[in-house]
């Protein structure tokens, strides 16, 4: 079987093959023995899984992935040497395919975890270029030192390394809830994904994580921020614990704030708020207000209108026969995501505490 997997060719079946683990070491031999550059994809993925390759790093950069062409100095520099990371301990994750241009990866050193997240790398499914992955990142750091919760994973520092920039974070333990550079391991394995597990919890639980997102929401917004490009891949559950982790708010903006982008304004389309598609529209604590309520309406929600929200690029609510809560908190959620920013409540605390009122009758 996997010798009709190695002679077919395709790249992206082989690669998912390797980070499987699901080729034996004869089979690795073989293709480390190709050095063909149409194979660019597969040797990345043989980078990242095996060790050997991965702790010389720089070689097995020069030796697998700089095409032939890549002769002038400048060229070879996007593709970076990781190596020294090894100076900071063992890595244990790998984290690419993100439209930031980012690169991150998870490091342990002495029983503790951390995560380096690194701009300026060129990695294959950045949205942005190497200079704005720095610039955004750079940015970055200036907000997870104006906003302060105990519940957002936490800065340590950061620094410039040759021309990369790197932020590190305390680890956070837990998955991830839209976890989508692992979707394709879940169709071929039928594993449960983090999402699903979620909503298999029961519904205190599940309103506890609920609760902490009210309360970060309302700290950036104190802060003087808004959320952007804020979904349920910037939300963290540990299983083990019920601790809830945030991420990723490095396109936050500080209000007041204007669509500069249109339609192609940060963000999915699977939570969008109108305003999020329409040149220089106004983005407010209200847009805040309608992504929290599309993130709990879904967490609370069997949800059958995913293709349609990406037809129509933004939030669809949801049907109340697909709905867990009461019809009170349903209402509730409407009013959160009324297409129409007059129609919403008037700033989140009046959001939350219509919300709790109607939970705990």
């Amino acid at each position: 079987m996997n010798k009709k997997v190695l002679d077919s060719k395709n790249y992206i079946l082989i690669s998912y093959y390797i980070a499987n683990d699901m080729f034996n070491t004869n089979e690795i031999n073989i293709i480390k023995g190709y050095c063909d550059e149409s194979y660019w994809l597969v040797y990345y993925y043989l980078i990242l899984n095996d060790q050997t390759l991965f702790n010389d790093l720089e070689n097995s950069v020069n030796k697998y992935l700089i095409p032939n062409s890549a002769i002038a100095n400048d060229v070879k520099n996007a593709y970076k040497d990781f190596s020294w990371l090894n100076n900071y301990g063992k890595v244990f994750s790998v984290i690419d395919e993100t439209g930031s241009g980012c690169i991150s990866f998870g490091i342990e050193d002495n029983n503790k975890k951390y995560f380096f997240k690194i701009a300026g790398a060129k990695t294959i499914e950045a949205e942005v270029s190497q200079e704005e992955s720095i610039k955004l990142l750079k940015e970055a750091v200036i907000k997870y030192k104006d906003i302060k919760h105990p519940n957002l994973i936490k800065y340590v520092k950061s620094f410039d390394y040759n021309d990369l920039f790197v932020v590190i974070y305390e680890y956070a333990q837990g998955e991830c809830l839209f976890d989508h550079w692992n979707f394709e391991k879940y169709k071929k394995t039928k594993e449960i994904t983090p999402s699903m597990r979620f909503k298999q919890l029961p519904i205190e639980k599940r309103l506890n994580a609920v609760y902490k997102l009210f309360s970060f929401f309302e700290t950036f917004i104190d802060a003087g921020y808004i959320a952007v490009d804020f979904y349920d891949s910037s939300i963290i559950y540990d299983f083990k614990t019920d601790n809830v982790t945030f991420c990723d708010i490095d396109l936050f903006r500080k209000m007041p704030a204007k669509n500069d982008l249109g339609e192609n304004y940060f963000g999915t389309k699977r939570l969008k708020a109108p305003e999020e598609n329409r040149f220089n529209a106004i983005i407010d604590e209200k847009t805040s207000e309608f992504t929290l309520g599309a993130i709990i309406f879904d967490m609370f929600s069997n949800i059958t209108n995913i293709d349609e929200r990406y037809k129509k690029g933004m939030f669809i609510q949801n049907d109340i026969n697909e709905f867990e809560l009461s019809k009170d908190i349903y209402d509730i959620l409407l009013k959160a995501t009324s297409y129409n920013k007059e129609d919403r409540f008037e700033n989140i605390k009046e959001f939350e505490k219509t919300f709790k009122n109607k939970i705990n009758k």
